[in-house]
């Protein structure tokens, strides 16, 4: 009962940001201790290209109809 409630879709988004965020960190500590990790830049690289697929989208809506 003391855990936050998911259904709320800004807490989800708030979560999601931060997952994200805490991701990339580790990434690019992990990519200054092992320059060679394939798995690091990768994750860095899919990272980005979310990214700047995010910043190139236009808002879109969604109907549902029942």
């Amino acid at each position: 009962s003391r855990l936050p409630d998911t259904s709320d879709a800004r807490s989800r988004a708030a979560a999601r940001r931060a997952a994200l965020s805490i991701l990339a960190a580790a990434a690019e500590e992990l990519v200054h201790l092992a320059p060679d990790d394939p798995l690091a830049a990768s994750v860095l690289r899919g990272l980005n290209q979310r990214e700047r697929q995010a910043q190139t989208e236009s808002p879109s809506r969604s109907v549902v109809w029942y």
